[in-house]
């Protein structure tokens, strides 16, 4: 599925999310939309929602480098047959979690976030594109990048610390 289909699958819920989805298709019509390298604006990355078997809980992961927890993602590599596919290699890498199967055809949520500079990078944005899976078994482990995993009650997300930082996670939590 290419990009702009995508972003087309995704239904705004309010003013901001308009405005997330128009910088992100302009954004999307720019050369290598996808390159790690592409720091104006940004580049676009992949995220997943991992729910529990029970659909009762969502899957953090503290990231290193972001020093905060929230879902787990990440670029997109060139090897990736397509952007579902990347979000869900990203789940493999960072928690160890295999069997997981999606919980919707599209887009769950697209968030724009300011990644600050470091000394190898500009400072820049990231359009992250979040997929919804459900675990099918397994237990999730730390994996690529991260120092912790865990599953949070969905009942408790909005008072979970910086799970926040993505707006999806509040649309779980009015959804569930």
């Amino acid at each position: 599925m290419g990009l702009q289909r995508v972003l087309g699958s995704w239904r705004p819920r309010s003013d901001d999310e308009v405005g997330c989805l128009v910088r992100s298709r302009w954004s999307a019509d720019l050369p290598l939309p996808f390159s790690r390298h592409r720091f104006n604006p940004g580049h676009f990355t992949v995220s997943a929602f991992v729910l529990s078997a029970q659909a009762d809980a969502v899957l953090v992961v503290f990231h290193r480098k972001m020093r905060r927890w929230v879902q787990p993602g990440g670029h997109i590599e060139a090897t990736d047959p397509d952007l579902l596919s990347a979000a869900r290699r990203e789940v493999a890498e960072e928690t160890g979690l295999v069997d997981v199967e999606v919980m919707q055809s599209g887009l769950f949520d697209l968030n724009i976030h300011q990644v600050a500079a470091r000394a190898c990078e500009p400072a820049h944005q990231h359009f992250d594109l979040s997929f919804l899976f459900r675990s099918t078994g397994g237990g999730a482990v730390e994996g690529d990048g991260v120092s912790g995993v865990r599953w949070v009650p969905i009942s408790k997300l909005s008072t979970f610390p910086d799970v926040g930082l993505f707006r999806a996670g509040q649309r779980l939590v009015t959804r569930w």
